[in-house]
């Protein structure tokens, strides 16, 4: 609730409901730990489960998706500036 009531205007309710909902079962459908975000995300599509947790599965693909940091776009802006630089 602390996080919807922080981001409101980005996250609905039903984000929420779906947590809970999907934490009150995760024990009994999840039978070898999940221990991060892809592996969770891997598990509810193996059980088809997606449709259960609609906003759950799109948060999850969201957060896969974001990069942990930017190092590796300012090396590869480093590497054009050089490839430039001999070019001319």
């Amino acid at each position: 609730m602390n996080f919807y009531k922080e981001y409101e205007k980005d996250v609905s309710s039903d984000l929420t409901e779906e947590v809970k909902f999907l934490r009150s079962i995760y024990s009994a459908n999840f039978q070898s730990e999940c221990h991060n975000p892809l592996e969770l995300l891997n598990a509810l599509y193996q059980l088809k489960l997606e449709s259960l947790f609609p906003n759950v599965v799109i948060a999850l693909r969201i957060f896969c998706t974001i990069p942990a940091t930017v190092a590796e776009a300012e090396r590869s802006f480093s590497e054009l500036k050089q490839i430039k630089s001999v070019q001319r």
